[in-house]
């Protein structure tokens, strides 16, 4: 799990600012990436059809 983290960090910033980060950005961002992890596991067993039910729960959600 670590290493995820870390290379999903790697992917989007620089070590440096990574390093610049405070506590609360850090912690923040780790808990989007952990969330992100949880929802591709949730979806990962969705049939085709509950795939697109599951993207126009989204689609409405985001229109709010």
């Amino acid at each position: 799990m670590k290493r995820n983290i870390f290379d999903t960090f790697l992917r989007n910033c620089s070590p440096e600012e990574l390093q610049q980060m405070t506590e609360e950005i850090l912690s923040s961002k780790i808990r989007r990436i952990l969330g992100g992890q949880v929802l591709f596991g949730l979806i990962s067993d969705l049939t085709p059809e509950e795939i697109e039910e599951f993207d126009a729960a989204i689609r409405d959600i985001r229109k709010m």
